[in-house]
């Protein structure tokens, strides 16, 4: 016969069995905010059942509050019940958060959503993790107010997060969604995918408030996942009724570096994966300022690295020593003899393409933590090394007055020693590696690193904060005040959103003249039934084919294939031109 039992007990004997597990508690009021008093009432279809409850955040039991009638909710409360019957397992655990709104605050609308950490008298201090709830209020109707739709509550584990960031008194967060009794709670928050853990991102150096934001979404666009975003606005009531004091300002919503089919797409590997291939992948590698928690190896070219996922409570001997293996035969390939080869060489390792990608989300916000720090990278099972996903990026494109942050003009790497700058000088010195970077910038300048289309993703965030930048900068009043480590002080936010699209502008253009121009062709491609004379320009010698391959052979030099252009290319049958 089957039992269920209270508590595992492993290693140990089994506690005393029951047949069936009592059922749940069912509320009569979601959780969220409320604006008037509530009577709460309690219901179970259990048979002969009854409800415990406790309001100060403990687990409940027979020793708690018993359930006789509705409880009147008339502040800021955390009701926590579950189901006890003779002879059954007692009951899920269950809870609701109920924060009461003060007068003034109940006029407040946003159109952002509106997210509130309610920790119930709990302190948030650096260093130590408390619990909470958090309630999230998406725009209904274009507006969000605290006596609007609920669209997410949980229990939540909350916590400081950052390194030097947490000098500044606007803190960032970590969130671990939780169900009742303590494990993971995986949820949909404002559209993005379902899991269980978050962050809540507090821009304060960067006063424009989307550095991170239009970073990640330009690497999405190019093709390469970066965590997701939606600025929202945060209230966090530690104690009492919602107020103008528990207001905290814009911060960004973003999904936590961590594997998974909707955050990086790697296989899981598990403690049973001691052997290839499964014990290949995946992992994602971080090179940052490590602890203990990151499982830190250091490769035979004195590279130190850790393990962002899986944790390192969650690895076993076999894999720490399997990954740091691969990243020492990567090693040994790249500056070996036979670098190039595209087997035994470098590309037999790394993806080429992810490494090119990764380099220009850096130069073209010049990050100055590029490379050196907040570095991912990941590999999947049976898979190469791939660069990514990029994060933590409040200290680029202009906001920095140090390694030439400030500086429209010249390239961030060179200011790099080969440990904070590791793999990519002995990668440019492939010919084919480094025509692969040129090529890509010319792709991307077409599309997504268009000028424009870039100052039109700036001008989207903006528009969007209109409202809500004017509230963020009356809580922190931080414009025309120097804040470690701008390099631009603008007495209003419209003067830091001005910076910022003057300093993309001469960046990118910048980057431009550092190239051979591209050629221009005097006819788009298309159906021309009499033919075409098709001119090529261009500053330098032009050469061009006809048969659809790169006039550029491998390692450099001119393919057999290509002509020199002398003037305009006559075109009678169905061709493919490149130059």
């Amino acid at each position: 016969r089957f039992l269920f039992f209270e508590r595992p007990t492993p290693s140990a004997p089994n506690m005393p069995g029951w047949p069936a597990v009592a059922g749940s508690v069912r509320f009569s009021h979601p959780g969220g905010t409320v604006v008037d008093p509530v009577a709460l009432t309690l219901t179970t279809t259990e048979p002969g059942g009854a409800i415990w409850y406790t309001l100060d955040g403990s687990l409940p039991s027979t020793n708690s509050l018993p359930y006789t009638g509705p409880i009147t909710v008339d502040r800021t409360l955390r009701i926590r019940a579950r189901v006890v019957r003779d002879g059954r397992v007692p009951g899920p655990v269950s809870g609701v958060s109920l924060t009461l709104i003060s007068i003034p605050q109940r006029a407040f609308s946003s159109n952002l959503p509106l997210l509130l950490m309610d920790t119930h008298g709990a302190a948030l201090a650096e260093g130590t993790r408390s619990t909470g709830y958090l309630t999230v209020i998406d725009p209904s109707q274009g507006r969000s107010s605290w006596t609007g739709p609920i669209a997410a509550q949980s229990r939540a584990g909350i916590e400081i997060r950052g390194s030097s960031s947490t000098q500044f008194p606007k803190k960032s967060y970590g969130l671990e969604l939780l169900n009742e009794d303590g494990t993971d709670r995986a949820m949909e928050l404002l559209g993005l995918p379902a899991d269980s853990d978050w962050v809540l991102y507090a821009p304060y150096t960067d006063k424009s408030l989307i550095r991170d934001v239009l970073a990640y979404e330009l690497s999405n666009r190019i093709g390469r996942y970066a965590p997701r975003t939606r600025l929202v606005e945060l209230y966090v009531n530690r104690s009492g009724t919602v107020d103008t004091s528990d207001y905290l300002g814009v911060y960004v919503l973003v999904e936590k570096v961590k594997g998974g089919d909707d955050r990086v797409d790697i296989s899981e590997v598990e403690a049973v994966d001691v052997a290839e291939p499964d014990i290949t992948g995946g992992y994602i590698l971080k090179k940052d300022r490590l602890d203990g928690n990151d499982a830190q190896f250091t490769t035979q070219r004195g590279q130190a690295l850790g393990l962002e996922w899986p944790r390192s409570r969650d690895l076993t001997t076999n894999q720490t020593v399997w990954i740091r293996t691969f990243m020492n035969r990567f090693e040994t390939a790249l500056y070996g003899s036979r670098s190039r080869d595209p087997v035994a060489g470098y590309a037999g390792y790394i993806d080429p393409d992810s490494f090119v990608d990764h380099h220009w989300l850096v130069e073209v916000a010049k990050n100055i933590d590029g490379f050196r720090l907040s570095t991912f990278m990941h590999k999947d099972r049976g898979g190469r090394l791939n660069m990514g996903p990029i994060w933590d990026y409040n200290l680029s494109f202009g906001n920095a007055d140090y390694l030439e942050g400030w500086n429209p003009a010249g390239w961030y790497y060179p200011q790099l020693d080969n440990s904070d700058y590791p793999w990519y000088r002995r990668l440019f010195e492939d010919p084919n590696f480094n025509q692969r970077y040129i090529d890509r910038w010319v792709s991307l300048r077409t599309n997504v690193l268009a000028t424009d289309r870039v100052l039109s993703l700036i001008d989207g965030y903006t528009n969007l904060l209109a409202e809500a930048q004017d509230r963020n900068f009356k809580k922190w009043r931080i414009l025309g005040t120097y804040v470690w480590p701008n390099s631009f002080i603008g007495a209003t936010y419209r003067d830091e959103i001005g910076f910022l699209k003057q300093w993309v502008t001469q960046r990118l253009a910048w980057i431009d003249s550092t190239m051979v121009r591209w050629p221009g062709l005097s006819h788009a491609a298309g159906y021309y039934p009499d033919g075409v004379d098709v001119q090529i320009t261009g500053s330098n010698a032009i050469y061009y084919t006809l048969d659809g391959t790169d006039p550029r052979s491998s390692g450099g030099g001119l393919s057999p294939s290509a002509f020199r252009y002398v003037g305009p290319v006559r075109i009678q049958s169905t061709t493919r031109l490149i130059a």
